[in-house]
């Protein structure tokens, strides 16, 4: 028989696999093992029954192409598992996140690739690293805890920044619902730790500005650019021993959502 038609029975077999068993059964379970069945046996096929039957399909190196196919269509399929159940996830959180742009466009959202962040380490590298590339835009959103604001490594940063002309926008105020009240003397304290650091900057003339206001809300944000928006419950301006370490975020990378977010928070507190 062909080589290639068997080339092609195994891919399109394979892929038969796991589309029946996701489209029977949401969770994926079906499909992860009755997609992984068919290549086990494609794959036993391959490497142990070849031999018996190499006069009659193979003869030579083609019986290593089956074996490339068989590594490639698992791949891909085990990769748009995760993110379909990623996306099932994020589906599932959208209502902690609070975020009414968020609920309206989840459909459109998914389409384009979601991720995920947690533990405090890598929320703060990711907010550095957004300092440090941002072109244009940057959007904090972050809650009443901003000592972070007050560190010399992040007031550099932030400098580097706005020398290169970017605009720096930081929010505070959000706060979880069914949280206690926050005490007159926090907000105090916020308000003044961020009012000197606007001043910091201010007397710097640097070509980008930054503007701190008051947003209250549930959920908190980092946007950068148009390329991606993290949207969470971190307190971003916090130090890392008030972070929780549990604290999940989720990255979008849908370019509309992203744009919509960034001037929703941008346009609504200069009015």
């Amino acid at each position: 028989m062909d080589p290639l038609y068997w080339v092609g029975s195994i891919g399109v077999t394979i892929t038969f696999g796991f589309l029946f068993g996701r489209k029977i059964d949401k969770s994926y379970e079906l499909a992860k093992w009755l997609g992984f069945g068919i290549i086990g046996y494609w794959l036993i096929w391959t490497f142990a029954l070849i031999s018996i039957f190499a006069a009659y399909i193979f003869h030579g190196k083609l019986a290593i192409y089956p074996g490339i196919l068989v590594v490639i269509i698992f791949h891909l399929n085990h990769r748009q598992m995760r993110r379909s159940r990623k996306n099932e996830e994020f589906i599932a959180d959208v209502d902690r996140l609070d975020n009414q742009v968020l609920s309206e466009h989840i459909k459109t959202i998914i389409k384009d690739p979601i991720d995920t962040l947690q533990t405090h380490e890598k929320h703060r590298k990711k907010l550095i690293n957004a300092l440090k590339t941002a072109n244009e835009t940057v959007v904090i959103l972050s809650g009443w805890a901003v000592s972070y604001a007050e560190d010399k490594e992040f007031r550099s940063i932030l400098g580097g920044c706005l020398k290169r002309g970017v605009m720096v926008y930081i929010g505070y105020g959000n706060q979880k619902s069914g949280t206690k009240t926050i005490e007159r003397s926090v907000k105090q304290e916020t308000s003044e730790t961020l009012d000197n650091l606007m001043e910091w900057c201010v007397n710097k003339k640097w070509e980008g500005r930054l503007e701190v206001f008051y947003y209250a809300g549930q959920s908190n944000a980092l946007i950068k650019d148009d390329k991606y928006a993290i949207i969470g419950g971190l307190n971003w301006l916090s130090d890392n021993g008030s972070l929780n370490t549990d604290e999940l975020s989720w990255i979008i990378s849908n370019r509309d959502f992203i744009i919509q977010e960034r001037d929703k928070i941008v346009m609504g507190h200069q009015e």
